[in-house]
Parts: C-alpha cells; sequence; structure tokens
C-alpha cells in the first residue's frame, strides 16, 4: 500500500506542521481580551492532541512506506 501524495507531503513537513499549530494556538492566546486559566487549558489540550494526532500519522507513514 502506497501513502497518498498528501500523506507524504505531512511526512516531509511534520517539523513546519508543528511549529504552525503551536504558532497558532500562540496567535489565539495573544489575541484573546481576557484569558482564563480554563481558556489556556483547554488551547493546550488541543494542541497536545493535534501533535499526538501528526506523529502518530507521520509514524504510521513512514512504517508504511520507508519516508521521511
Amino acid at each position: 500500500v502506497e501513502p497518498t501524495p498528501i500523506g507524504r507531503w505531512v511526512a516531509h513537513y511534520r517539523t513546519a506542521l508543528r511549529v504552525v499549530i503551536i504558532g497558532v494556538a500562540l496567535v489565539v492566546l495573544i489575541s484573546m481580551d481576557r484569558v482564563t486559566p480554563l481558556t489556556v487549558v483547554v488551547i493546550a489540550v488541543i494542541v497536545v492532541i493535534l501533535l499526538v494526532l501528526l506523529a502518530a500519522a507521520t509514524a504510521a507513514l513512514i512504517r508504511l512506506a520507508g519516508i521521511g
């Protein structure tokens, strides 16, 4: 089974995608008027979930096709 072109792109640019995920979270936090501890926790949890999904997806692609 061959990975799709999108899968290859994600595997190739995984570091940039990590930076974008964290950068977007920071922009969201900075742009908010009132940041509560709950807001920070929710955004942090979302970031961690996205980073874990990205890591799992790229690991699966690397195992599948030997890319990366």
